[in-house]
């Protein structure tokens, strides 16, 4: 999300000499390469991007970044870059950033979007009513791994038991994936999802959710675990959820004291390092679940709906897995425009809103 003309204010140092480069904002890396190279050199280099598993790629090649980072260490500038992906070797094999110090995780970043939507739209969770389909599955960008989710999906004749959402059918070609048993074709939920534009705040719970119980969800990728508004929105609205993404996508959420429903679905799927393997194989265990009565499984799922979803909020308000240098840096920018935002986003569980929304 690059604008090659921006302001002048980002083709110059912030007021408290840093730079910044914003992944979901304006940035003209050039100019701030060669600003860096004055004779007062700035105090820090941040890539800001919490909403992203990887920065974009701000160097052609990896003996580029190499010689940043030297001439970083050379000239005492203190270069980091925040993103949501989790850092762990050990489960999140696939992200090539694992070992690099100079990447700062933030892997409940989403927790704290989805709340501040909720709080500045008033919307209490939705919980549920009358209970008709096993699951809703909201899917946006037609990428490869989720074009195979959703083929699968077919597959295994589960189009009836769940309400779905398909879209961008003109780009369905871009995405160079052969489907094998299903032919695309739009689908959406109630007309009120969508504006007059036909664009869906993907913030807002559908209304589907009411009358159906698990999430399936089609995460943002599948080589990295990265948790996103797929993931949280189900979590607040206090709905089971069941992911497909990177390998451990479902146990690793664990860590952040979340509960799985391992009573009724086998997670031993979620280590297969195949992704085709594992999706074929993650519903297989979608299938069994439509051999269970809905009401018993939501009896099965209720409490530990209720625990997850007071969780995200204990990790809202106690800001829990933050980086202290986002803290740090957002707190004494006050008044930056995309800075004085994550400000607000990052506290949002101190607000007396959000203390009004919960309590009402």
């Amino acid at each position: 999300m690059h604008n090659d003309k921006p302001d002048d204010s980002f083709l110059k140092r912030w007021t408290d000499n840093n730079f910044y480069y914003f992944i979901w904002g304006e940035t003209c890396p050039p100019d701030i390469y060669k600003d860096m190279k004055q004779d007062t050199t700035p105090d820090g280099f941040y890539v800001i991007g919490p909403e992203e598993w990887e920065p974009v790629e701000l160097f052609p090649n990896g003996w580029e970044y190499i010689a940043f980072n030297c001439y970083n260490e050379k000239h005492g500038i203190d270069f980091k870059a925040i993103t949501g992906a989790v850092s762990d070797k050990r489960y999140n094999y696939r992200y090539k950033y694992n070992t690099d110090k100079n990447f700062l995780s933030y892997p409940t970043y989403f927790a704290n979007v989805v709340v501040n939507h909720a709080v500045d739209t008033q919307r209490a969770p939705l919980g549920h009513t009358k209970i008709e389909k096993l699951f809703t599955s909201m899917n946006g960008r037609a990428h490869p791994w989720r074009c195979e989710f959703i083929d699968h999906m077919y597959k295994h004749k589960l189009f009836k038991h769940g309400y779905i959402s398909w879209h961008e059918l003109d780009k369905v070609d871009d995405y160079n994936y052969e489907f094998q048993w299903w032919t695309p074709s739009a689908m959406s939920f109630d007309k009120e999802w969508v504006n007059e534009e036909g664009y869906s705040d993907i913030y807002k719970p559908p209304k589907e959710f009411q009358n159906s119980l698990f999430s399936l969800i089609s995460e943002s990728n599948t080589q990295c675990l990265f948790y996103t508004e797929k993931t949280f929105l189900p979590i607040l609205n206090k709905r089971p959820f069941f992911i497909y993404g990177a390998p451990y996508a479902n146990t690793y959420i664990k860590n952040f004291g979340f509960e799985i429903f391992d009573d009724i679905i086998d997670y031993s799927f979620d280590s297969i390092d195949d992704d085709t393997e594992r999706c074929n194989a993650y519903f297989e265990q979608v299938k069994k679940l439509t051999k269970i009565p809905l009401d018993t499984l939501h009896k099965k799922v209720y409490n530990k709906c209720e625990h997850n979803y007071y969780r995200m909020l204990d990790i809202v308000e106690n800001k829990e897995y933050m980086p202290k240098l986002f803290e740090k840096l957002t707190k004494k920018n006050t008044k930056h425009r995309y800075l004085a935002n994550y400000h607000r986003i990052l506290n949002i569980g101190k607000s007396e809103a959000y203390n009004d929304w919960k309590n009402k």
